[in-house]
């Protein structure tokens, strides 16, 4: 982790902002629950085709129809992953509150990319791409 130039404090109290971090955490795990995967799955689906038909249409003049196939098939092998990604995070957001500090550390590793601290405990929490993008649906 690069360390950026730091005009403020340069020590925290860690339960501080282990607490923030949790809280932040419990937010986002609770929209994953809140959302059934059929749901899930099937908004992100349709968000996706409705994307890639019309960027096929756009761009049909330009390339022959069997490279458009081929990218279709690869979005639905990348839809694929979307429901490893759910069945993920949603036991994580089941498992949260009952796990132990270390656990709750080691979901926090996969979810979380990066913690900021600041002046006065300003905490920006950067999330890993694949939880930000999951988290737009």
């Amino acid at each position: 982790m690069k360390r950026g130039a730091c005009d403020g404090q340069s020590a925290y109290v860690a339960h501080r902002i282990d607490g923030a971090v949790l809280a932040t955490l419990r937010e986002y795990l609770a929209k994953i629950k809140s959302t059934p995967k059929d749901i899930a799955l099937e908004k992100r689906y349709k968000s996706e085709i409705s994307e890639y038909r019309r960027k096929q249409s756009k761009i049909e003049k330009e390339i022959e129809l069997s490279d458009i196939k081929y990218k279709l098939a690869n979005q639905q092998n990348a839809m694929g992953k979307i429901d490893f990604y759910y069945s993920q995070f949603r036991t994580w957001a089941d498992e949260f509150d009952n796990s132990t500090m270390e656990q709750k550390k080691m979901i926090a590793c996969q979810l979380i990319r990066e913690v900021k601290v600041g002046r006065g405990y300003e905490i920006e929490i950067i999330f890993d791409l694949n939880y930000e993008q999951f988290l737009s649906l």
